[in-house]
Formats: C-alpha cells, sequence, structure tokens
C-alpha cells in the first residue's frame, strides 16, 4: 500500500541532498499524534515509564510535545545534521534534555527494542529504507508503531488508521500496527 504525497521541501541545509528522499522534511501537529498515542492506551496510564522513538525528529517539535504532553521518556533520530542542531537547540530551551535522548544518526544504526511507542513519517523514505525499517520493526519492536506508509509485510500487525494534519496536508492518513 503506498500512499505518496508530496511533502514540502525545506532548504535547511547547504549540504543537503535533496536528491536523497531521507532528507525530505516537514512537519506534523503535534495534537494529533499525542491524541492517537493517548487512545491507543488506556487513558489513565502514566507514561513516565514508557519510551517513545521518533525516527525523523526534524527539528524537535514533536519530539519536545510528545514529552511534555505525556510525561515520556524520548528518544530522536536525526540524519541531517542541521536539523540535529537545530532539534539539541530546541530540548535545550524547553528544558526536556533530562528526558529526550537525542542521535545524529541512521534509524539503521538504532535498535529499536528499547522503545514502547516507535513513530515515523516514513513515506519520504526511499523503498528500500523503508524495507530495512520494516524489517527492523518485525524483528527488534514490541509495542506501537506510527508509520505515514507501509507494505504487506506489517499488515499483519496493522490495528488503525487516524487522520493527522501536516505543513504539506491538513488531512493525511497514519497506520498504527501492534506488535
Amino acid at each position: 500500500m503506498m500512499h505518496k504525497i508530496n511533502p514540502v521541501f525545506y532548504n535547511i541545509s547547504s549540504k543537503l541532498d535533496i536528491t536523497n528522499s531521507s532528507f525530505t522534511y516537514g512537519e506534523v501537529y503535534s495534537d494529533s499524534v499525542i491524541n492517537t498515542i493517548s487512545n491507543l492506551y488506556n487513558e489513565d496510564i502514566l507514561f513516565e515509564d514508557y519510551y517513545f522513538i521518533d525516527i525523523g525528529c526534524g527539528c524537535g517539535k514533536l519530539l519536545v510535545d510528545i514529552t511534555n504532553t505525556l510525561n515520556i521518556n524520548s528518544c530522536g533520530i536525526e540524519i541531517e545534521p542541521t536539523r540535529f542542531e537545530e532539534c539539541k537547540l530546541q530540548i535545550e530551551n524547553y528544558k526536556m534534555d533530562s528526558k529526550i535522548e537525542l542521535y545524529n544518526d541512521n534509524f539503521k544504526n538504532i535498535y529499536f527494542g528499547n522503545y514502547d511507542v516507535l513513530y515515523c513519517c516514513n513515506f519520504v523514505f526511499s523503498k528500500e529504507d523503508n524495507l530495512m525499517l520494516y524489517k527492523k520493526i518485525i524483528n527488534e519492536f514490541t509495542g506501537y508503531v506510527i508509520l505515514f506508509d507501509y507494505n504487506h509485510i506489517l499488515k499483519p500487525f496493522y490495528i488503525s488508521e487516524h487522520i493527522v494534519k501536516t505543513s504539506w496536508s491538513p488531512n493525511v492518513k497514519i497506520f498504527v500496527f501492534k506488535l
């Protein structure tokens, strides 16, 4: 299943290689993702013992908002150095550095087994990167996964879809899986 939407392109860095889809950038509005996560669990749950990972966390707005609103421990992975630095500043400005780990790295180098909720705006990834992401999720992860795109590999784990507002469209589907 492929749902390709043209995201907004931001010129974040002179080193940015816009031919590599993994460097594409756009923002999702935090409230819709926070509501999706909250609805996955009993509303009385305390998230302080849970761990959230945002693969491709960009400048960190969603990461900070989720960490702050849900009081959840979080991890952000950002491959692009300029966005990574902006994310670090955002975390420092909100004094969230004790609750958020941040890595300037590729998701391929991160072990997913330490997290309870995995979020990734993956429809900008190449076909090969998505396939690697799906396989890593199946092999390493247990919990809820929120993605913007998936294929048959994850279909057995599909539980629901939701609509989120983004910088490129007010109505974008996200898909939730439980592994």
